[in-house]
């Protein structure tokens, strides 16, 4: 008798040899991480393009600043003309507030982009 085989949504292949059922996996041919974040119309390949434009915009956040306040800046990111800043603790959140104004025309002359409000976040911790 034909084996034959069916494949359901989990990726188990159901092997039929006549009246006899056994359930089973194939192997399938993987593709590295790295290789699907350069799919650009793929959800990780917008992933990736946001992670970079998150990136470059903390980088451009933390040249805008002094270099201690710089070093508390965790993250950064800009959407809708909304910069979002990330800080290490409430202490440095209140002392960046004094430089908001400064944020907004370097960080968006680096962006080329126009930024209407900054928003400070108390990050959490990394790990270390």
């Amino acid at each position: 008798m034909q084996k034959k085989a069916t494949r359901n949504k989990d990726f188990r292949t159901i092997l039929r040899f006549g009246s006899d059922v056994r359930i089973g996996t194939l192997m399938q041919k993987f593709k590295p991480v790295s290789d699907l974040l350069q799919i650009p119309d793929k959800v990780l390949g917008s992933l990736s393009a946001r992670l970079r434009d998150r990136a470059d915009t903390l980088v451009a956040v933390q040249r805008a600043l002094p270099s201690r306040l710089a070093s508390e800046v965790l993250s950064a990111g800009l959407e809708a003309g909304r910069l979002t800043v990330g800080v290490s603790s409430a202490a440095w959140a209140a002392r960046l507030r004094y430089h908001t104004q400064d944020l907004r025309k370097s960080v968006g002359a680096d962006t080329r982009m126009t930024i209407h409000t900054v928003r400070l976040r108390v990050a959490p911790a990394r790990p270390a």
